[in-house]
């Protein structure tokens, strides 16, 4: 379902979602540095087929973001929430705001217009000026290779 949502909708579940505790609920065991950080064990790695043993998994609460040292991967709680369950932006945000109980604004639950078919996005690309060029240098090309193929037959 391609759903539009809002940048305040956005603002609202990264609020009422603390990294950590999305985190510490996707069973992931967190371990408090002195800095007001958290450490553990990267839930990506297991995703590779590889297993950690020593944490490179950080949690950085005040900022929101997590980083594996390990693999590289990164984010904020949307990013962790898509990547941790294989699941598109839309539908991070969705199941975040209903964990947080924020309810989304009416932008959110409208499906956008339909993409436009072939034949109109064709129409568009002919409205630009080089979409021209390019269509006459693919002809030229064709006929080029049409006369070669005679030619060497």
């Amino acid at each position: 379902m391609n759903t539009r949502i809002t940048d305040r909708d956005i603002a609202l579940v990264r609020d009422h979602n603390p990294i950590a505790s999305v985190v510490l609920e996707s069973h992931v065991d967190l371990t408090d540095t002195d800095d007001g950080n958290a450490t553990g064990l990267c839930p990506f790695h297991n995703l590779r087929g590889e297993r950690e043993t020593k944490p490179s998994f950080h949690v950085t609460p005040a900022r929101g973001m997590y980083f594996c040292f390990g693999c590289g991967e990164g984010g904020d709680v949307i990013t962790f929430m898509m990547k941790r369950n294989n699941l598109t932006f839309a539908e991070a945000v969705q199941r975040l705001a209903k964990r947080a109980g924020v309810k989304l604004s009416n932008a959110a639950k409208q499906d956008p217009a339909p993409a436009p078919s072939g034949w109109s996005n064709l129409k568009a690309a002919s409205r630009n000026p080089l979409t021209g060029i390019v269509l006459a240098i693919c002809a030229v090309c064709l006929i080029v290779c049409a006369i070669v193929l005679r030619v060497t037959a």
